[in-house]
Parts: structure tokens; C-alpha cells; sequence
């Protein structure tokens, strides 16, 4: 399994996912890994949004099991990797938002970005933030709204 799930997430839904991680699944942040006692070889990359003044940026749980070619890197903690993985993407899915228009110099993006999830604490620091954006890196030229009418 190779996958990610890119987010905006404020200190505050940080918090709250990875408290959620350790109750729910023995997991702690070492550096940007979250890893357990019962998967001590590997881990699932936690890079967390970073704000830069009224510049938030995205950040992501990835998890890579297998290599390019499909050789495995982890054979026995594997799938409970992959499982631990998929809970803790649920968990972006049921709380977070992922209706976002993007925008790039002014201009509405025409495609729609269904891949991003914007965190509640995130979309309130938004909402009450005179300048405030969300782009997927420091810098970058587009910036991502929420739709009209998203939670």
C-alpha cells in the first residue's frame, strides 16, 4: 500500500487527532512518525500543517508498505499498518471538510479538490482571519476556500 491524505488541521485539530491516535490505537508521534509498541519497525509519516504569519499550509499522513516495484518493506506489521492507516484517514474523512475551491491568482480553479480536508479549527481560523489562506505549500501561488455552504 502506498497512500496519503493531505490536510489543514489548526494546533486545536491537531491535538484532537492525535489524541484520538493514542487512545484508539497505541500510537505516538516520534519525530514526524506516528509509531507503536506493537509496530516498532515501521510507521505512518505524520507531517503536520505549519502557519507561516496568515499562511497556513497542508500537511499529511502517509503510509508506504510496499516499495515502487511492489516488493514489501514491512511483511508481518504490514497490514496492520495499512489498517491503523485507514482508521486514522476515516477519522480526516468524518471530521473534516473536503469541499475547497482553489483559486490561483484570482481565478477559480475549474477542477474541484476533493483530496484536501480542512480541519473545524482550521476552517474557524479562516473564517476569522483578515488575510488568512490555505495553500498546500509555503509560498505557493494558489490558495484553497471552502465551497459556499460547507460545514
Amino acid at each position: 500500500m502506498r497512500s496519503e491524505c493531505q490536510f489543514f488541521m489548526a494546533k486545536e485539530d491537531e491535538v484532537a487527532f492525535l489524541r484520538f491516535a493514542a487512545e484508539k490505537y497505541g500510537l505516538s508521534l516520534h519525530d514526524q512518525w506516528l509509531k507503536s509498541s506493537t509496530c516498532p519497525a515501521g510507521g505512518i509519516q505524520f507531517l503536520p500543517s505549519r502557519k507561516f504569519g496568515e499562511e497556513l499550509t497542508a500537511g499529511r499522513i502517509a503510509l508506504a508498505t510496499v516499495k515502487p516495484g511492489g516488493t514489501s518493506l514491512f511483511s508481518t506489521e504490514a497490514p496492520e499498518l495499512e489498517k491503523t492507516y485507514r482508521a486514522l484517514r476515516r477519522y480526516i474523512q468524518k471530521n473534516f471538510s473536503n469541499k475547497l475551491a482553489a483559486y490561483t491568482d484570482g481565478q477559480k480553479s475549474k477542477y474541484t479538490y476533493r483530496s484536501l480536508w480542512l480541519g473545524p479549527c482550521a476552517q474557524a481560523w479562516l473564517s476569522t482571519t483578515p488575510g488568512g489562506v490555505l495553500r498546500e505549500g509555503k509560498g505557493y501561488r494558489s490558495n484553497f476556500v471552502p465551497e459556499v455552504g460547507s460545514r
